[in-house]
């Protein structure tokens, strides 16, 4: 990396490179069974530059020994010189090494060590669970576990990295009876593994599949609503695109000129917090 960007920045006035490598273990299960396992490995790098006043980006994931290899090097370069072409002005410098940092835990050594059969046993106890309240319902059921090295470096002297176990389970049931038809879905996701999973994930699928058989009859009128935790991300993504820092910085952001202004009830709180332990998206630092 460090190569990379010494030979951008014969070229630029200044840079930024992120270096992401994961590897991935999803499990699949289809109709109660196990359908397949996988093992994944990916890596990527994605280049930033900043020259006479415009941003550029490239990115590859045909790295090899890109160390060495000047002709991927030049092309990663070529590609981020001309795509800042595009007059996308930069009102920003990348920053500085970060001081005072709060550690967060997102690396768990239980996680990364789970085996393919742990995991496929894993599947096969939480469809059992399911089966045994709801012996009639059809499964369909991932748990994946990654590890990934996320490394983070500019031309104002910023250097970090960090690493992330993950661990995710989604679980879909079907059930048919005559003429109706319901359909479930639930999940967990987290840095850490726990046993707790394989309780929680199927009294929330059964849960909700003795709720969803019921036929409910209510009159027409106004009525109070509670939303599931999953409505969260559609009732909030008008107000991430709004703060999103691209929208802001084209100027399309109906958000951008309301900083300081009250926009929502006050009885509404939302809290961004990357730092919490183990936390899904939890991390040090963000990409940028």
């Amino acid at each position: 990396m460090e190569n990379i960007l010494n030979n951008c920045l014969k070229q630029v006035d200044s840079a930024e490179i992120i270096y992401v490598q994961k590897e991935s273990l999803p499990v699949k299960f289809e109709s109660n069974k196990l359908k397949c396992i996988r093992s994944r490995q990916s890596e990527g790098i994605g280049l930033r530059v900043i020259h006479q006043g415009q941003i550029g980006f490239s990115s590859t994931t045909s790295i090899g020994n890109a160390a060495s290899n000047h002709d991927r090097i030049d092309k990663l370069i070529t590609y981020a010189l001309e795509s800042a072409s595009f007059v996308q002005e930069a009102r920003f410098t990348f920053p500085l090494q970060p001081k005072g940092l709060k550690d967060v835990c997102i690396f768990d050594k239980e996680t990364t060590l789970l085996s393919a059969k742990e995991i496929k046993d894993m599947g096969e106890e939480i469809i059992t669970r399911i089966l045994e309240k709801e012996p009639d319902v059809q499964c369909g059921l991932e748990i994946s576990k990654s590890i990934s090295t996320t490394r983070l470096i500019n031309s104002s002297g910023l250097d970090m990295s960090y690493e992330r176990s993950h661990i995710s389970v989604s679980v879909e049931g079907l059930l048919v009876s005559g003429q109706s038809l319901v359909w479930v879905f639930d999940g967990e996701w987290s840095c850490k593994y726990s046993k707790e999973l394989l309780t929680k994930i199927p009294q929330k699928i059964t849960d909700a599949l003795a709720l969803a058989k019921r036929d409910a009859v209510i009159k027409t009128g106004r009525m109070p609503i509670i939303f599931t935790p999953h409505a969260a991300g559609i009732l909030l993504e008008p107000i991430e695109l709004g703060i999103n820092g691209k929208m802001v910085q084209k100027g399309v952001s109906p958000l951008g000129d309301k900083i300081g202004q009250k926009i929502v009830d006050s009885r509404l709180n939302i809290m961004d917090d990357a730092t919490i332990d183990f936390a899904s998206n939890s991390c040090p630092i963000d990409d940028e």
